[in-house]
């Protein structure tokens, strides 16, 4: 018994000699004396002496340690500036001190951050920060020792040295407060001095920073908030430009150009930056890009028309900017066609963009027949290049281009008349413009049709659709007004009613089976669309026209018409070629 009791303690001994040895081992490897290699283990620094103290955790005590001599550097700032109370030091010297004090601190950064040590150069940059922006705040609105220009170029002089020192060693802490701080402070000393035109300038200048760095995928996230801050300030300086009473009292004067200046760099300025990031670096657009354009444009274009048009100046020019902006969108837009990543979605992107500066352009510099003039050619072109490099988009405009210039001509007017107008009138009369716009039409739709296959996607079809509406409602107008004119003798007080409504309803009916005949004829889809809906407005004419001011032999034509119509399609649609 005693033999077994013996065996059993000398194998409790070597297991607690085992569990000791391993111990140790757990203990000097979570000191990082010891790496693990293969079934070995390979001691790569001396043991620290038994009576060294192992940090338990050497990373929290690393940054409160950096928490304490940042709240040093702040003290020492706040020496400085008691110091300069007191009358010891003159306020311009103790405000240059200040600065070059935050300077300083930036300069310790980059050299912490040159020697690998990223956290203490964050706490450095975090407190150089800290004390330059503030510090320019209280030289201008407080102590009133720089100017709003001085302010502003200091600004921009500290942003610029942060997001330098963020770009050369990767610290996106430093990029975000910095910028942010940048942001902040310009809100401010706009919102306390009321000089909207420096200070938004200024946030200009730090958007195209940030900007910049966006150009090589640095800290994109901080696009945001400066365009937020970008976006408010332009808007409230627009706002104000075109106040009824005028400024405030407080508020500098604004001269118009340098409002202008504002309004127009806005969308310049993100327009640039995104056809760089799309075209040189090859990005598809993000959903900033998208988003910012839109109110850049809204905002920065649409407030400069505002301002122009309240004050009476400058629209042919703002207009040639809007057009040179649309041209150029459209151009970058066509870069796009070859490319597959991304293409899809730039391209709809800037030639939307494209369309609504070229329609505002064109809005500011031209009269109304030459405006319908060019949009109906805009148009043509839209198409005939939609068709060639089958763009969807491309094609959409061009029927929007048409409808507009239609609109602009005063076709849509005259045609409008001729369709539902009264029988006594007056009715519109359709220049030479309007029918240049509906021959115009009528072409850009024989192209699309031209271009486009039997069979194909439904919502392919929706540009083809979309001119054929277009055309039909032209080609019904021109017919019911020409109709009214020689037989109904409308507009006037000797007009028959009866027989106008008669003819319209005849017009609206023979659409209805030419759209079924050339949708069956030419296998167009489009057409047959239409077909129903040309019916239902000949129904509307019959009800609302014919019945209440016809006579017998008007009813009779009216309803052997229509019903031959609502006969005949179902017909013509089901029949082979």
């Amino acid at each position: 018994m005693r033999d077994r009791l013996a065996e059993v303690e000398n194998r409790l001994e070597g297991v607690v000699r085992e569990l000791k040895q391993l111990r140790e081992r757990v203990d000097r490897l979570e000191a990082g004396t010891l790496v693990p290699s293969g079934d070995t283990v390979e001691v790569l620094a001396s043991p620290a002496p038994p009576d060294a103290p192992t940090p338990r955790f050497p990373l929290a005590a690393g940054a409160v340690g950096l928490v304490g001599r940042t709240l040093m550097a702040l003290g020492g700032a706040y020496l400085l500036r008691a110091i300069t109370e007191a009358g010891t030091l003159p306020a311009l010297l103790g405000a240059a001190a200040g600065l070059a004090y935050a300077v300083w601190w930036l300069l310790l950064a980059d050299r912490a951050a040159a020697r690998a040590r990223r956290l203490s150069a964050v706490f450095h940059g975090v407190a150089a920060v800290t004390i330059a922006y503030p510090l320019i705040g209280e030289m201008t609105t407080r102590f009133g020792l720089l100017g709003h220009s001085a302010a502003a170029a200091f600004l921009l002089v500290f942003v610029a040295l942060g997001l330098g020192l963020a770009w050369r060693h990767r610290l996106g802490e430093i990029a975000w407060v910095s910028g942010l701080f940048a942001v902040g402070t310009t809100v401010v000393l706009l919102q306390v001095t009321h000089d909207l035109v420096t200070f938004t300038m200024t946030l200009l200048a730090i958007a195209a920073l940030v900007e910049l760095t966006a150009l090589r995928d640095r800290w994109l996230g901080l696009r945001w908030p400066v365009a937020l801050a970008l976006d408010v300030a332009v808007l409230q300086t627009v706002l104000l430009a075109v106040r009824p009473g005028g400024l405030p009292p407080g508020y500098p004067r604004m001269s118009l150009p340098s409002v202008i200046v504002v309004g127009l760099a806005l969308p310049l300025l993100y327009l640039a930056s995104i056809a760089t990031r799309t075209l040189v670096r090859s990005r598809a657009v993000r959903p900033f890009e998208v988003a910012q354009a839109a109110v850049a444009l809204l905002v920065g274009f649409g407030g400069t028309l505002r301002v122009v048009e309240f004050r009476g100046a400058a629209t042919l020019a703002v207009g040639a900017f809007g057009l040179l902006l649309g041209a150029a969108c459209y151009r970058v837009a066509f870069a796009f066609i070859d490319r597959r990543e991304g293409g899809a979605r730039n391209f709809y992107v800037y030639t939307t963009f494209a369309a609504l500066l070229t329609l505002a352009g064109a809005q500011l510099m031209l009269a109304p027949e030459p405006r319908a003039l060019v949009w109906a050619g805009l148009g043509l072109a839209a198409t005939w290049l939609g068709g060639r490099h089958q763009r969807i988009t491309l094609r959409l405009h061009g029927v929007v281009y048409l409808g507009i210039a239609a609109g602009a001509s005063g076709l849509l007017g005259a045609v409008a008349d001729g369709l539902v107008g009264s029988a006594e009138g007056p009715w519109r009369a359709i220049t030479w413009v309007g029918f240049v716009v509906a021959l115009f039409t009528a072409l850009a739709y024989l192209r699309l049709a031209s271009t486009s296959r039997p069979g194909s996607p439904w919502n392919t079809l929706l540009p083809q659709a979309g001119c054929a509406i277009l055309v039909a409602v032209i080609a019904g107008g021109l017919a019911s007004g020409a109709f009214g004119h020689v037989l109904a003798r409308a507009p006037g007080a000797s007009a028959d009613a009866g027989l106008l409504g008669t003819g319209r309803t005849a017009v609206l009916a023979a659409l209805a089976v030419l759209f079924a005949w050339g949708g069956r004829r030419w296998d167009r889809a489009e057409l047959t669309w239409l077909v129903y809906p040309a019916l239902a407005a000949g129904g509307l004419s019959l009800l609302l026209e014919d019945l209440p001011n016809g006579r017998p032999l008007t009813l009779f034509f009216s309803l052997a018409v229509y019903g031959g119509a609502l006969f005949a399609t179902p017909r013509i649609m089901r029949s082979t070629r």
